[in-house]
């Protein structure tokens, strides 16, 4: 299975609303890709149709953990899609995270 960057550009144009540059990201498991638009950067993490929908749920819990914790450590954000979902969209599973590093390669992701 490919996801060329063209497809995630439609992607996540069409459940973010998220347009600009995309380029694909290294991932072990998972489709990753940067979009680099006027109004942020973003990350779209799109997950294989039969993924493990529980390690999906922990990594976006970690994530969100990390975002209301009081330590100064920059993560990634999770947002709702426009629809209100956050991971859920047929065979493959989308996630869409706002970066936070100031100096990153992306808005909110370190180097």
């Amino acid at each position: 299975m490919r996801i060329h960057v063209d497809q995630a550009a439609k992607i996540a144009y069409r459940l973010y609303r998220v347009s600009g540059e995309v380029n694909s990201l290294p991932g072990e498991i998972d489709f990753n890709y940067g979009i680099k638009s006027d109004s942020g950067s973003y990350i779209l993490k799109i997950s294989r149709p039969h993924a493990d929908v529980d390690f999906i749920e922990f990594q976006q819990g970690i994530l969100d953990h990390l975002a209301k914790s009081s330590t100064r450590l920059d993560s990634p954000v999770v947002f709702p899609d426009l629809h209100g979902n956050f991971n859920e969209h047929g065979r493959e599973r989308q996630q869409c995270v706002e970066n936070k590093a100031a100096d990153g390669f992306f808005k909110r992701q370190r180097r």
